[in-house]
Protein backbone atom coordinates (compact mmCIF):
# COMPACT_ATOMS: atom_id res chain seq x y z
CA UNK A 1 0.00 0.00 0.00
CA UNK A 2 1.52 3.17 -0.58
CA UNK A 3 3.17 5.36 1.86
CA UNK A 4 2.98 9.08 0.23
CA UNK A 5 0.40 10.89 0.64
CA UNK A 6 -2.18 11.99 -2.61
CA UNK A 7 -0.29 15.38 -2.62
CA UNK A 8 3.20 13.76 -2.90
CA UNK A 9 2.06 11.16 -5.41
CA UNK A 10 0.27 13.36 -7.42
CA UNK A 11 3.76 15.78 -7.39
CA UNK A 12 5.96 12.87 -8.26
CA UNK A 13 3.55 12.04 -11.49
CA UNK A 14 4.38 14.55 -13.54
CA UNK A 15 1.50 13.48 -15.89
CA UNK A 16 -0.56 15.81 -17.79
CA UNK A 17 -3.61 15.09 -15.69
CA UNK A 18 -1.86 16.72 -12.93
CA UNK A 19 -0.95 19.67 -15.01
CA UNK A 20 -4.64 20.06 -15.80
CA UNK A 21 -5.86 19.72 -12.26
CA UNK A 22 -4.44 23.31 -11.61
CA UNK A 23 -7.86 24.46 -13.08
CA UNK A 24 -9.69 23.49 -10.56
CA UNK A 25 -10.80 25.63 -7.47
CA UNK A 26 -9.17 24.43 -4.47
CA UNK A 27 -11.54 22.40 -3.11
CA UNK A 28 -12.20 20.29 -5.97
CA UNK A 29 -8.67 20.21 -6.94
CA UNK A 30 -7.66 18.36 -3.48
CA UNK A 31 -10.22 15.83 -4.10
CA UNK A 32 -9.07 15.27 -7.66
CA UNK A 33 -5.82 14.76 -6.31
CA UNK A 34 -7.07 12.07 -3.31
CA UNK A 35 -8.51 10.26 -6.50
CA UNK A 36 -5.64 10.61 -8.78
CA UNK A 37 -3.08 9.21 -6.62
CA UNK A 38 -5.78 6.34 -6.53
CA UNK A 39 -5.34 5.97 -9.71
CA UNK A 40 -1.62 5.80 -9.38
CA UNK A 41 -1.40 3.51 -7.13
CA UNK A 42 -3.42 0.86 -9.28
CA UNK A 43 -1.88 1.82 -12.12
CA UNK A 44 1.73 1.30 -10.70
CA UNK A 45 0.09 -2.18 -9.30
CA UNK A 46 -0.35 -2.95 -13.06
CA UNK A 47 2.86 -1.79 -14.48
CA UNK A 48 5.53 -2.36 -11.56
CA UNK A 49 7.83 -5.12 -13.31
CA UNK A 50 10.27 -5.05 -10.37
CA UNK A 51 7.53 -6.96 -8.13
CA UNK A 52 6.20 -9.96 -8.28
CA UNK A 53 3.12 -10.33 -9.68
CA UNK A 54 1.14 -12.58 -7.31
CA UNK A 55 1.81 -9.72 -4.77
CA UNK A 56 0.35 -7.35 -7.14
CA UNK A 57 -2.64 -9.34 -7.82
CA UNK A 58 -3.10 -9.35 -4.26
CA UNK A 59 -2.89 -5.62 -3.55
CA UNK A 60 -5.73 -5.27 -6.13
CA UNK A 61 -7.78 -7.81 -4.88
CA UNK A 62 -7.46 -6.36 -1.73
CA UNK A 63 -8.55 -2.66 -3.03
CA UNK A 64 -11.26 -4.27 -4.67
CA UNK A 65 -12.53 -6.06 -1.33
CA UNK A 66 -11.80 -2.96 0.37
CA UNK A 67 -14.07 -1.30 -1.69
CA UNK A 68 -16.52 -3.71 -1.63
CA UNK A 69 -16.90 -4.73 2.10
CA UNK A 70 -14.59 -1.61 4.17
CA UNK A 71 -10.85 -1.77 4.47
CA UNK A 72 -8.57 -3.20 7.57
CA UNK A 73 -6.84 -0.13 8.91
CA UNK A 74 -7.41 1.74 6.23
CA UNK A 75 -4.41 4.47 4.86
CA UNK A 76 -4.57 7.78 4.06
CA UNK A 77 -5.65 7.21 0.73
CA UNK A 78 -8.22 4.53 0.98
CA UNK A 79 -9.74 6.87 3.68
CA UNK A 80 -9.96 9.87 1.24
CA UNK A 81 -11.26 7.85 -1.66
CA UNK A 82 -14.04 6.45 0.94
CA UNK A 83 -15.04 10.40 1.65
CA UNK A 84 -15.12 10.94 -1.76
CA UNK A 85 -17.96 8.40 -2.10
CA UNK A 86 -19.32 9.42 0.32
CA UNK A 87 -19.68 13.69 -0.95
CA UNK A 88 -20.03 12.54 -3.99
CA UNK A 89 -22.64 9.58 -3.82
CA UNK A 90 -20.20 8.43 -6.28
CA UNK A 91 -21.69 4.78 -7.33
CA UNK A 92 -18.38 2.47 -5.80
CA UNK A 93 -18.63 0.23 -8.63
CA UNK A 94 -16.63 2.17 -10.86
CA UNK A 95 -13.57 2.26 -8.56
CA UNK A 96 -13.64 -1.16 -8.76
CA UNK A 97 -14.05 -1.29 -12.61
CA UNK A 98 -11.17 0.40 -12.70
CA UNK A 99 -9.20 -2.06 -10.67
CA UNK A 100 -10.65 -4.47 -13.45
CA UNK A 101 -9.08 -2.33 -16.10
CA UNK A 102 -5.44 -2.54 -14.50
CA UNK A 103 -5.92 -6.34 -13.82
CA UNK A 104 -6.46 -6.82 -17.02
CA UNK A 105 -2.67 -5.57 -18.13
CA UNK A 106 -0.99 -7.97 -15.65
CA UNK A 107 -0.29 -10.70 -17.63
CA UNK A 108 0.62 -9.34 -20.78
CA UNK A 109 -1.71 -8.26 -23.33
CA UNK A 110 -3.39 -8.98 -26.65
CA UNK A 111 -6.94 -8.02 -28.04
CA UNK A 112 -8.44 -10.04 -31.02
CA UNK A 113 -10.71 -6.97 -32.09
CA UNK A 114 -11.33 -3.26 -31.31
CA UNK A 115 -14.53 -3.88 -29.34
CA UNK A 116 -12.13 -6.28 -27.13
CA UNK A 117 -10.52 -3.28 -26.54
CA UNK A 118 -13.01 -0.54 -26.38
CA UNK A 119 -14.24 -2.84 -23.10
CA UNK A 120 -10.00 -2.02 -21.64
CA UNK A 121 -10.70 1.40 -22.34
CA UNK A 122 -13.95 2.00 -20.97
CA UNK A 123 -12.67 0.83 -17.75
CA UNK A 124 -9.08 2.14 -16.98
CA UNK A 125 -10.37 5.55 -18.99
CA UNK A 126 -14.24 6.47 -19.36
CA UNK A 127 -14.67 5.21 -16.04
CA UNK A 128 -11.83 7.63 -14.85
CA UNK A 129 -13.96 10.58 -16.69
CA UNK A 130 -17.29 9.05 -14.82
CA UNK A 131 -15.70 9.71 -11.80
CA UNK A 132 -14.32 12.67 -12.41
CA UNK A 133 -17.67 14.51 -13.31
CA UNK A 134 -19.01 13.80 -9.83
CA UNK A 135 -16.18 15.19 -8.47
CA UNK A 136 -16.45 18.45 -11.12
CA UNK A 137 -20.21 18.90 -10.03
CA UNK A 138 -20.93 18.08 -13.71
CA UNK A 139 -24.22 16.83 -13.40
CA UNK A 140 -26.12 17.10 -16.70
CA UNK A 141 -27.12 13.44 -18.24
CA UNK A 142 -25.04 13.81 -21.81
CA UNK A 143 -21.48 15.15 -19.88
CA UNK A 144 -21.61 11.14 -18.97
CA UNK A 145 -21.34 10.91 -22.94
CA UNK A 146 -19.11 13.16 -23.24
CA UNK A 147 -16.06 11.60 -20.56
CA UNK A 148 -17.17 8.20 -21.94
CA UNK A 149 -15.70 9.42 -25.62
CA UNK A 150 -13.51 11.45 -24.38
CA UNK A 151 -11.22 8.56 -22.56
CA UNK A 152 -11.61 6.49 -25.35
CA UNK A 153 -9.85 9.23 -27.27
CA UNK A 154 -7.51 9.86 -24.55
CA UNK A 155 -6.34 5.93 -23.82
CA UNK A 156 -6.42 5.44 -28.33
CA UNK A 157 -3.74 8.43 -28.03
CA UNK A 158 -1.79 6.82 -25.33
CA UNK A 159 -1.85 3.66 -27.01
CA UNK A 160 -0.09 5.32 -29.67
CA UNK A 161 2.47 6.92 -27.86
CA UNK A 162 3.80 4.75 -25.87
CA UNK A 163 3.18 1.96 -28.73
CA UNK A 164 7.05 0.68 -27.89
CA UNK A 165 7.15 0.85 -24.75
CA UNK A 166 4.24 -1.90 -24.07
CA UNK A 167 5.45 -3.45 -27.00
CA UNK A 168 8.28 -4.35 -24.41
CA UNK A 169 6.56 -5.36 -22.12
CA UNK A 170 4.39 -7.79 -23.84
CA UNK A 171 1.61 -5.39 -24.09
CA UNK A 172 0.24 -5.20 -28.11
CA UNK A 173 -2.65 -2.80 -27.81
CA UNK A 174 -3.46 -2.43 -31.12
CA UNK A 175 -6.18 -5.14 -32.02
CA UNK A 176 -4.86 -8.47 -33.45
CA UNK A 177 -7.00 -8.13 -37.02
CA UNK A 178 -6.45 -4.92 -37.80
CA UNK A 179 -2.79 -5.29 -37.77
CA UNK A 180 -3.57 -8.31 -39.90
CA UNK A 181 -5.08 -6.02 -42.51
CA UNK A 182 -2.42 -3.77 -43.15
CA UNK A 183 -0.34 -6.73 -43.52
CA UNK A 184 1.76 -7.22 -40.48
CA UNK A 185 2.46 -9.54 -37.66
CA UNK A 186 1.82 -8.93 -34.16
CA UNK A 187 5.19 -10.64 -33.40
CA UNK A 188 6.91 -8.52 -35.95
CA UNK A 189 5.28 -4.99 -35.13
CA UNK A 190 8.54 -3.21 -33.71
CA UNK A 191 10.48 -4.37 -36.58
CA UNK A 192 8.10 -2.80 -39.13
CA UNK A 193 7.78 0.26 -37.55
CA UNK A 194 9.49 2.24 -40.27
CA UNK A 195 7.57 0.92 -42.91
CA UNK A 196 4.60 2.11 -44.72
CA UNK A 197 2.23 -0.36 -43.57
CA UNK A 198 3.24 0.49 -39.80
CA UNK A 199 2.52 4.16 -40.72
CA UNK A 200 -0.75 3.32 -42.21
CA UNK A 201 -2.31 1.17 -39.38
CA UNK A 202 -1.12 4.20 -36.98
CA UNK A 203 -2.67 6.36 -39.09
CA UNK A 204 -5.92 4.56 -38.84
CA UNK A 205 -5.55 4.63 -34.85
CA UNK A 206 -4.93 7.82 -35.25
CA UNK A 207 -8.39 8.51 -37.12
CA UNK A 208 -10.12 6.46 -34.76
CA UNK A 209 -9.42 8.97 -31.59
CA UNK A 210 -9.72 12.06 -33.42
CA UNK A 211 -13.44 10.75 -34.41
CA UNK A 212 -13.69 9.99 -30.15
CA UNK A 213 -12.45 13.60 -29.71
CA UNK A 214 -15.20 15.26 -31.92
CA UNK A 215 -17.75 12.55 -30.44
CA UNK A 216 -16.96 14.29 -26.95
CA UNK A 217 -17.08 18.05 -28.30
CA UNK A 218 -20.39 17.51 -29.86
CA UNK A 219 -22.09 15.97 -26.41
CA UNK A 220 -20.08 18.88 -24.38
CA UNK A 221 -23.03 20.35 -22.45
CA UNK A 222 -23.04 23.96 -22.84
CA UNK A 223 -24.46 24.01 -18.72
CA UNK A 224 -21.20 22.05 -17.67
CA UNK A 225 -18.95 24.17 -20.20
CA UNK A 226 -17.33 26.07 -17.62
CA UNK A 227 -17.20 23.23 -14.94
CA UNK A 228 -15.37 21.03 -17.18
CA UNK A 229 -12.68 22.87 -18.04
CA UNK A 230 -9.95 20.85 -16.42
CA UNK A 231 -11.08 17.55 -18.60
CA UNK A 232 -11.43 20.30 -22.07
CA UNK A 233 -7.34 21.11 -20.93
CA UNK A 234 -6.79 17.43 -21.07
CA UNK A 235 -8.50 16.91 -24.02
CA UNK A 236 -6.75 19.91 -25.69
CA UNK A 237 -3.32 18.79 -24.31
CA UNK A 238 -3.82 14.61 -25.61
CA UNK A 239 -5.36 16.17 -29.31
CA UNK A 240 -2.08 18.16 -29.49
CA UNK A 241 -0.14 15.44 -29.01
CA UNK A 242 -1.55 13.14 -31.33
CA UNK A 243 -1.18 15.61 -33.97
CA UNK A 244 2.32 16.21 -33.46
CA UNK A 245 2.52 11.79 -33.34
CA UNK A 246 0.79 12.67 -36.84
CA UNK A 247 2.78 15.12 -38.14
CA UNK A 248 6.16 13.53 -37.43
CA UNK A 249 5.13 10.12 -39.18
CA UNK A 250 4.55 8.36 -35.83
CA UNK A 251 7.99 7.54 -35.28
CA UNK A 252 6.70 6.00 -31.88
CA UNK A 253 9.02 3.04 -32.08
CA UNK A 254 12.00 5.16 -31.32
CA UNK A 255 10.76 8.82 -29.83
CA UNK A 256 8.40 9.50 -27.07
CA UNK A 257 5.78 12.14 -27.70
CA UNK A 258 5.49 15.23 -24.98
CA UNK A 259 3.42 18.53 -25.22
CA UNK A 260 6.09 21.56 -23.61
CA UNK A 261 5.29 22.61 -20.34
CA UNK A 262 4.73 26.38 -22.33
CA UNK A 263 2.37 24.98 -24.59
CA UNK A 264 0.03 22.89 -22.00
CA UNK A 265 0.52 26.22 -20.37
CA UNK A 266 -1.15 28.34 -23.39
CA UNK A 267 -3.71 25.43 -23.56
CA UNK A 268 -5.26 25.63 -19.98
CA UNK A 269 -5.23 29.52 -20.11
CA UNK A 270 -7.31 28.83 -23.61
CA UNK A 271 -9.63 26.59 -21.73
Amino acid sequence: MSEFSAEEITRRSKSNLAFALRCLSKGRRGDMVTFYAFCRIVDDLADEPDRILEDREKELELWKRGLNDGFDNANLIQVGIENLISKYNIDRSLFIQLIEGMEMDLKGVTYTSFEELKAYCYKVASVVGLISLKIFGANYENSKDYAINLGYALQLTNIIRDFSEDYLMGRIYLPADEINSFGLKSELLLDSAETKEFQLMMQFQADRAESYYKLADQSLNDADYKILKSARSMGKIYRNLLNLMRKDGFKVASKRYRVSTLKKMFIMLSS
